[in-house]
């Protein structure tokens, strides 16, 4: 059966990893962006910020 674009969102997704604060999460499909140095002054990198409920073609179901 088919999966319905209302359950292809981010939450569902495997490449979807959910923030401590559960509140969105980060793509995992795209490779990280520079952010800033931190205060020791190493560089910090970061997946882009999704929602849960976003979507996007790059989507791919998690194996159960």
């Amino acid at each position: 059966m088919p999966i319905s674009k209302e359950d292809r969102i981010c939450k569902n997704c495997e490449w979807y990893t959910e923030s401590r604060s559960e509140t969105h999460g980060f793509c995992k499909s795209h490779p990280p962006v520079f952010t800033r140095n931190d205060d020791r002054g190493h560089p910090r990198f970061y997946n882009p910020v999704v929602a849960p409920h976003n979507f996007c073609s790059f989507w791919e179901e998690i194996e159960q």
